[in-house]
C-alpha cells in the first residue's frame, strides 16, 4: 500500500542464495520501480554435506489412530528432517453392552477405547433363558367342549406349555311343565325333557287305578279270612 512501510525479520543462516521476485516493477508513472506486487523472497539453503542432527521437537502429537511427527534440525546447516512417532496404545474404557441377549440368543459385551471409540475386546453374554409367566385361558371350556390354557414367556411371549380345560357339563335350571312334559334348560340352550307319569286331564285313569288297587286289597283280605275259618273248622 502506497505510503506504508513494512519491516520483516528473516533468518538467513545457512542461506546460499536470496532472490526477491515481484509481479510488477516500475511503470509509466514512476521512475524508481518502487511499486511491487506479490513480492516473494526465495532463500536457497546450502547443504553442509554431513549433518549433525540436534534435539528433536514434536510438531504433531501421536494418537491411538494416527502417527505423530518429530522434527530434527541440523547443527551445521538449516536442513531439517522429520520422522514419524508411532501411535500410542488405546485407552481401555469400561465394559458395556454391544448386543442385548434375548431368551434364546446370546448377546455381546464390548470394551472400547475412551479416546477414539474403537472396540478393543468383545465377550459373549449368555442367553437369558425363558421366564415362565402366569397361565392364561386361550379358549374357554363349554358344556360339551374342552377349553385350553397356555403359559407364555414374560420376556419374548412365546408359548412354553399348553393344557386342556375339561368341559364343564350342563347346568340345568329348575324343572318346568311344557306341553305335559317336565323340562329343564341349560344356560347353553340344551334341554332335558322327562315324561310325566300322569298327564294333565287323565284323572279318570287315576281313579280306575285306585279302584283296582282297592279291589285287590279286599280280595286279599277275603282270602285271608277264608283260610282262618277253614283252619278253625279243622280243629
Amino acid at each position: 500500500v502506497a505510503g506504508e512501510t513494512y519491516t520483516f525479520k528473516i533468518n538467513i543462516t545457512g542461506a546460499s542464495e536470496l532472490k526477491l521476485v515481484t509481479d510488477r516493477g516500475s511503470d509509466a508513472y514512476t521512475c524508481d520501480g518502487a511499486i511491487w506486487a506479490n513480492a516473494k523472497l526465495y532463500m536457497g539453503l546450502e547443504d553442509c554435506g554431513e549433518h549433525v542432527w540436534g534435539k528433536g521437537k514434536v510438531v504433531k502429537d501421536p494418537t491411538c489412530t494416527e502417527v505423530g511427527q518429530i522434527q530434527y534440525p541440523c547443527n551445521n546447516c538449516s536442513q531439517r528432517k522429520i520422522e514419524d512417532i508411532p501411535t500410542v496404545p488405546h485407552t481401555a474404557g469400561a465394559w458395556g453392552i454391544g448386543e442385548e441377549a434375548s431368551c434364546t440368543e446370546a448377546g455381546t459385551r464390548v470394551q472400547k477405547c475412551t479416546e477414539c471409540g474403537e472396540v478393543m475386546d468383545t465377550t459373549v453374554w449368555n442367553a437369558k433363558g425363558h421366564t415362565p409367566g402366569a397361565w392364561v385361558t386361550t379358549r374357554s371350556a363349554t358344556c360339551t367342549e374342552e377349553g385350553k390354557k397356555a403359559q407364555t414367556c414374560q420376556g419374548c411371549g412365546c408359548v412354553l406349555a399348553e393344557e386342556e380345560i375339561p368341559a364343564i357339563g350342563h347346568c340345568f335350571g329348575n324343572r318346568g311343565i311344557v306341553d305335559g312334559q317336565q323340562v329343564r334348560v341349560c344356560e347353553c340352550g340344551e334341554q332335558e325333557v322327562t315324561e310325566l307319569l300322569v298327564e294333565s286331564g287323565s284323572e279318570p285313569l287315576l281313579y280306575v287305578g285306585i279302584a283296582i288297587i282297592i279291589l285287590l286289597v279286599l280280595a286279599a283280605g277275603a282270602v285271608t279270612l277264608l283260610l282262618i275259618k277253614q283252619k278253625k273248622q279243622g280243629k
